[in-house]
């Protein structure tokens, strides 16, 4: 039975039930959920939904018994999640938060939310949340704010509209039911600023309206997770958690039922673009130990291919032409060469390359007959333009010759689908809808699960993700302010996805050795 389906008549059972004081409250739940044949928790919610059940609430707890809230921090890793006003919590999920907690020795914040508070008398929440709500701002590193004293509008569509000024050196994690993440452009790559929210703890409550409706579907259950190494390093990452039973994943750990289990095998990765001879190498080795530790069954790749070769924003620059020379980066058939090294040794870790923009320099470079202001690569123009020709590489000549070579690795033609735990990852981002440029935002309209690359930026919109990079954060063509980040994107099982961002060569303070 769906909440759609119900009927008049099912409807009156349920208020029947629910207000039969003859029963315990127990036995009213439980009668309820053999009717439905739904979990007690599911019970709960259509009972707010239909508005038979006012939430459970704190009968105590007012504004004032938690403004003051200023039990100084002891541990260096922090939970913090959003919970919304006369709302119940979703009990499954707090427990696993509290056993998490528990795991990695953690504090808890919870960010008071408020949906049409107008007095006193709607400042009221779980009795749960009493001990971890904050009520002010939280400097829990020199780099890291968590505004627990800023109220967002639930039902916002984006929830970091207009939070950008409140971003001086430090990132800034707000509370929402929805789950965002923005880069924020900064003048040195030393240290990166990021915008977040933190989904919620606390079930959909919204008015039956459109608004509210649109809400309700973009409800996410999650939390940020802060790790401190040190004075001047703090992780930070996004959770997400199932709307079935509250189970969650990071990185190496899998939480259900309040148990703790590892991660060695998840669905997939999406690294960061690569851009082979720009790549930063220590990130790399740092990926490849996060492979072998959690197995992934595809590790996703975009713009494999970097040009610099061939590239046409060189031109007509002799002088970058002849430091290329003096590096032995100039010959193309040399950079063909290194890709093809760089995936005969990573082609055990089922390789899916994405057809990205780089890759297709190589392509346009033929196509316009660019060979002539690039002799050293005039052979190698000739030998594929043939194959262009012939259409033997109706796929582009990067697909082509990593096909030739490697019977394992799946080479992805444009805008073809390919899918990880229902979240598509053929598309780099570089191209929107219509052909037009391909804008991060215009991704949301597709209404999809979906992980781009292209940005070199790690964003998030709910169900709209895109990877950093996994290049060195300057290169000689991103000039000015850069929102450039090292960061991949995990794919679990419960069709969860998890961005981790690199802070100096490291993601995490956690290692999957707890637990062995």
């Amino acid at each position: 039975m769906n909440f759609e389906h119900l009927t008049e008549e099912d409807k009156k059972f349920l208020y029947d039930v629910y207000n039969d004081t003859t029963l315990s409250y127990k036995n009213r739940l439980l009668k309820i959920q053999n009717y439905i044949g739904k979990s007690e928790r599911t019970v709960k919610y259509w009972l707010v939904r239909l508005g038979y059940r006012r939430p459970l609430i704190s009968k105590t707890s007012t504004k004032s018994n938690f403004t003051f809230n200023d039990v100084p921090f002891t541990k260096k890793r922090f939970i913090i999640t959003w919970a919304q006003n006369k709302t119940p919590i979703f009990k499954e999920f707090w427990d696993n938060i509290l056993a998490y907690s528990n795991f990695i020795d953690s504090e808890i914040i919870v960010i008071p939310g408020i949906y049409n508070g107008i007095n006193e008398n709607d400042y009221l929440w779980d009795d749960e949340l009493i001990n971890y709500i904050r009520y002010k701002e939280l400097h829990i590193h020199k780099n890291v704010i968590v505004f627990s004293n800023i109220s967002i509008i639930p039902t916002s569509v984006n929830p970091l509209t207009g939070l950008f000024d409140l971003a001086d050196k430090e990132t800034c994690v707000f509370g929402s039911p929805k789950i965002f993440l923005d880069t924020i452009p900064s003048l040195t790559s030393d240290y990166k600023k990021y915008l977040m929210t933190t989904g919620a703890v606390t079930i959909p409550n919204y008015k039956k309206s459109k608004t509210g409706r649109r809400s309700e579907i973009k409800h996410k259950y999650g939390f940020v997770i802060a790790e401190i190494e040190n004075d001047d390093i703090c992780y930070i990452r996004q959770v997400t958690a199932s709307s079935s039973d509250g189970s969650f994943n990071d990185i190496y750990f899998h939480v259900e039922n309040s148990k703790i289990t590892l991660n060695d095998k998840i669905p997939g990765i999406v690294l960061g673009d690569i851009h082979l001879y720009d790549t930063d190498e220590k990130i790399m080795d740092v990926t490849k130990t996060l492979l072998d530790d959690l197995h992934p069954e595809h590790v996703v790749i975009h713009d494999i291919f970097n040009g610099v070769s061939i590239s046409h924003h060189d031109n007509n620059n002799i002088i970058k032409q002849y430091r290329k020379f003096l590096n032995g980066k100039l010959s193309l058939s040399e950079e063909i060469n290194y890709m093809c090294d760089w995936v005969e040794k990573m082609q055990k870790y089922n390789l899916v390359i994405v057809k990205s923009n780089h890759d297709e320099f190589l392509d346009k470079w033929i196509i316009n007959g660019e060979w002539k202001m690039n002799i050293t690569n005039a052979l190698e123009y000739v030998n594929y333009a043939k194959l262009l020709l012939d259409n033997d590489a109706d796929n582009g000549i990067i697909p082509y010759i990593l096909n030739q070579k490697f019977s394992n690795v799946k080479t992805l033609k444009r805008d073809e689908s390919f899918k990880i735990s229902g979240w598509e990852v053929g598309t780099h981002g570089d191209v929107g809808p219509n052909g037009k440029w391909g804008a991060f935002t215009l991704f949301n309209k597709l209404n999809l699960k979906i992980i781009l690359g292209h940005y070199h930026s790690p964003r998030r919109s709910n169900d709209t993700v895109s990877v950093g990079t996994s290049t060195k954060l300057k290169l000689d063509y991103n000039i000015g302010a850069s929102n450039w980040s090292n960061a991949h994107a995990l794919i679990f099982d419960d069709e969860s996805v998890e961005i981790i961002i690199f802070n100096n060569y490291n993601f995490t303070t956690l290692s999957p050795d707890k637990i062995k």
